[in-house]
């Protein structure tokens, strides 16, 4: 069957330029496409990063190239029918062997966008659109200014957040990776149990009477912060998952009880937590998470270091990750409240007790201090009573249903996310989780300081990725992207 266009023709402008029609417009001036290309380029101004609505001939967008040499340019038309068409233009042909230009349709508008667009590197993104494309396709427009808002949304929480822990995460990477060449190997595989993934929310609580009794059936996966909660119910988890690089993640860890638990750490998780876990004993397996660092760092490893999916950033999908790629068939969830049911942030016994408790007096109580952390943001009704939300937890719950519904995942019996709710997998069978052990850590130091030094100025090297995190947080501050190699390059050298 053969694809359809928006485009109807081409026609010769006066000046010898193809320009392509749709219906009785003309995508471009009938007269001189590329002096009004210039005047496209220039009211575009300067920049690093454009979106540029409508391909059609193309001269706008080489107008633009030839003011921003520099500059990294999404072109977008609606259907890859259009692009088709619009190759026969030797103009907008020639921009899809641009390295810099990259041709996309609404398919694939949000992922150019998260892959290609770095705020830390290029600063503010510049959208502009070819008023003609616009005034002959406006629904069209409209769907794409859509799809775009929402990826920059997508990129703009991800910088937020690198830059916020960017640095962290490189120190913890790197610092995890030496521990790595210290661990042997690791494989789970389910073996008929049920999995379940427990989450520290308030219906914990009253969950771990029946994680008590069916103890022998279950292969239970705690998050971080639920660890504690289950430690002090006599309740031991067979793996405990943390993502998180902050530093308060060691409380979760006080008291770890060693060598019947796999503890499942990403590799920027907390190296406090990590080296504690170590020193019980613990078994231990490094993951990644998306970093570039990790991503690059697993190429040296004999076999690569296992991914898991954090979704928009909860450990509970990661939790959920694990035992899916273990193999379980079965995923019942605990605790994943994804609300703030009776009014409670989290189950009793989190780390949050003992550090809300220890700093109460008569005028700011632990339940004034719990009051603030969920009050923080605003609140929204679930329809369920004294069982608030917030647009963050929503989003963590959304996450959640899209990566079991993707991963093959259906809802089985039982009210989703609250005490005992689970979903069934039906499809998967054999799978294993498996962490290679004995990272080649002096290997990797060496040649990546070697190639850091020698490619990691060039914006399109795999070194240079590697810095992105660190150097969005040096953007925040202030500071140029130059020093997020510098340190990088002088705190591997002294490893």
């Amino acid at each position: 069957m053969e694809k359809t266009t928006h485009y109807t023709g081409t026609a010769a402008a006066r000046n010898g330029d193809i320009v392509p029609v749709s219906g009785k417009s003309y995508l471009h001036s009938r007269y001189d496409p590329r002096r009004e290309a210039e005047q496209f380029a220039q009211a575009a101004g300067k920049g690093n990063f454009f979106i540029v609505l409508g391909i059609a001939g193309g001269y706008h967008i080489e107008a633009l190239l030839e003011r921003n040499p520099g500059a990294t340019i999404i072109a977008y038309e609606p259907d890859e029918a259009d692009i088709d068409f619009l190759a026969k233009i030797p103009c907008a042909k020639n921009l899809s062997g641009r390295m810099n230009v990259a041709l996309t349709t609404k398919n694939g508008i949000r992922k150019a966008i998260t892959d290609l667009y770095m705020p830390a590197v290029h600063g503010n993104a510049t959208i502009t659109t070819l008023r003609a494309w616009q005034n002959a396709f406006p629904e069209e427009h409209d769907e794409a200014m859509s799809l775009i808002k929402a990826a920059i949304e997508d990129v703009s929480g991800d910088f937020s957040v690198q830059s916020h822990f960017g640095k962290i995460w490189q120190r913890n990477i790197l610092l995890n990776l030496r521990t790595a060449a210290e661990i042997p190997e690791l494989s789970v595989q389910a073996d008929g149990r049920t999995a379940a993934i427990i989450a520290a929310g308030p219906t914990l609580d009253e969950s771990c009477a029946t994680l008590s009794a069916d103890r022998e059936k279950l292969f239970i996966v705690a998050t971080d912060t639920a660890y504690r909660p289950l430690l002090s119910r006599g309740i031991i988890p067979d793996a405990v998952v943390s993502v998180d690089g902050q530093n308060v993640s060691y409380s979760h860890f006080i008291g770890a009880e060693g060598s019947r638990t796999i503890f499942v750490f990403d590799l920027c998780a907390d190296t406090s937590a990590v080296r504690a876990v170590k020193e019980k004993g613990g078994r231990i397996a490094f993951v990644q998470t998306g970093h570039p660092l990790s991503s690059y760092a697993s190429s040296f490893a004999e076999k690569p270091f296992p991914k898991l999916s954090t979704g928009s950033g909860t450990v509970t999908i990661a939790a959920a990750d694990f035992a899916s790629r273990c193999g379980f068939r079965r995923l019942d969830f605990y605790g994943a409240d994804f609300a703030y049911t009776g009014g409670r942030p989290y189950a009793r016994g989190t780390y949050l007790d003992d550090r809300f408790i220890n700093a109460s007096s008569r005028l700011s109580t632990s339940e004034t201090m719990f009051d603030a952390l969920m009050f923080r943001t605003e609140l929204k009704e679930t329809g369920r009573p004294h069982s608030p939300t917030t647009k963050i937890l929503e989003s963590y719950e959304k996450t959640l249903a899209d990566f079991l519904a993707a991963e093959g995942f259906s809802r089985g019996t039982g009210e989703y996310g609250n005490a005992k709710s689970f979903v069934r997998d039906g499809k998967r069978t054999g799978a294993a989780f498996r962490s290679d052990g004995k990272f080649g850590f002096a290997r990797f130091r060496d040649e990546f300081a070697r190639r850091l030094e020698k490619f990691g100025k060039d914006g399109c090297s795999p070194e240079f990725l590697t810095t992105l995190p660190l150097a969005a947080w040096f953007a925040k501050r202030g500071g140029p992207v130059i020093l997020a190699y510098d340190k990088t390059l002088g705190y591997t050298k002294k490893l």
